[in-house]
């Protein structure tokens, strides 16, 4: 039996991950109601959270990067308003 676990283990290796995600046992009823294809888009919409969560880490606010809140010199703001396009307001 032990040999028959590692051996499936090794040949579905996303079934393990899903098992040990889920915390179901092997050969559960649960285990058995499942199929690869489920599994493989629970495994791809983990990956996606995965790189999401990795992008926004990436792109952390920097003080005073952003256009929000930021202290504008008198020439910015003589620029701004030189470029303001009053007809179309």
């Amino acid at each position: 039996m032990r040999d028959f676990v590692v051996e499936w283990n090794h040949r579905f290796p996303m079934d393990l991950w899903w098992r040990r995600r889920h915390r179901v046992p092997f050969a559960c009823s649960q285990h058995k109601g499942m199929n690869l294809l489920d599994i493989l888009f629970d495994m791809q919409e983990e990956i996606l959270i995965m790189e999401s969560k990795a992008k926004l880490q990436e792109e952390k606010y920097q003080p005073g990067s952003g256009k929000w809140g930021r202290v504008l010199t008198e020439e910015d703001e003589a620029k701004m308003f030189d470029e303001l396009d009053l007809d179309s307001m």
